[in-house]
């Protein structure tokens, strides 16, 4: 009976002093952001990893990065670049999640449609349970063994291009900046490097080699990013131009080479286009831009591939 009598003395207590459990705390916050119409055109994001799954309020201000964050305290094991986000929406079965603006566009398509929630599968790019796993040292060449995917393969493409976005600012670019290095096997060295511009040059540009390589970024205000500005990584003035469908499908891709065009300006000024069309598994045309040398032969200047 003593027990008892401590007990309701303890609850009266509490009920005096306004205590209230976890229950209703969590109650009370979402009463909250109701009253201050966070809530409002909110969208929840369904992140499903395996057979896991939690929701992530998407709002109007949320950037891609504080997503990242989000993913990263949910799954202690994420680590960036080792998985990839996709949604699906509206017959689009693979809508990718890697930049702010697609979670804009993300945004702008719940409230266009008003959806309340949204699936987001989150996809290992890399085996999170390979460490303790069995390696097999004198693999089977029958083709039966997948080989596995290193972490350092996405390093190839750290550094991609002109436009090119790091929102970690210089320090993520410097970052890349070494990742890509090392996957490649040169060196490199700043000819500029200080909190608004990154310039980094190939170590052997002032040898016999004369490594043209050079990529320069710089800071972008008011944002905060840093962004290529300009990369040459080989065969400087060449042109490379990839279009796709809003599917992400194969459209068409031009390629000219810079030595080809150079070679135009001994050539007779004019240009002679032909092209055939290709009935091997991937149908499509091939075109391309000749032109006279002086020995009455024909140089190829460009190319183009069209489905």
């Amino acid at each position: 009976m003593k027990f008892g009598d401590e007990r309701q003395r303890e609850t009266r207590e509490g009920e005096r002093t306004g205590e209230a459990d976890v229950g209703d705390l969590g109650f009370s916050h979402f009463n909250s952001l109701l009253s201050m119409g966070i809530m409002e055109n909110a969208v929840v994001l369904l992140c499903k990893r395996g057979d896991v799954s939690c929701g992530v309020l998407l709002e109007r201000t949320l950037s891609f990065q504080s997503l990242m964050t989000k993913l990263f305290a949910k799954w202690k094991d994420l680590s960036e670049g080792s998985f990839s986000l996709s949604y699906s929406f509206a017959g689009h079965p693979k809508c990718l999640l890697e930049t702010d603006e697609d979670l804009c566009v993300l945004y702008a398509l719940t409230l266009s449609s008003r959806t309340e929630c949204v699936d987001v599968a989150v996809k290992d790019l890399v085996d999170t349970n390979s460490v303790g796993a069995q390696v097999d040292l004198l693999p089977s060449f029958s083709g039966n063994n997948k080989s596995k995917v290193l972490k350092s393969a996405g390093w190839c493409n750290a550094i991609v291009g002109v436009g090119q976005v790091f929102l970690d600012g210089a320090v993520g670019f410097r970052d890349a900046l070494s990742m890509y290095s090392l996957f490649h096997g040169f060196k490199y060295v700043y000819a500029k490097n200080d909190a608004q511009t990154v310039k980094a040059v190939c170590l052997e540009r002032h040898t016999s080699k004369e490594c043209n390589w050079i990529v320069k970024a710089k800071l972008e205000m008011p944002s905060g990013y840093f962004i290529i500005k300009q990369f040459v990584a080989s065969n400087p003035d060449s042109m490379c131009v990839l279009e796709r469908h809003d599917s992400e499908h194969f459209k068409r891709m031009f390629l000219g080479f810079a030595a080809c065009k150079y070679g135009f300006t001994f050539c007779r000024p004019i240009l002679f286009v032909d092209g055939t069309f290709l009935k091997s598994t991937h149908n499509g045309c091939l075109l391309w831009a000749c032109a006279k040398d002086g020995n009455q032969g024909n140089i190829s200047l460009s190319f183009l591939y069209k489905q």
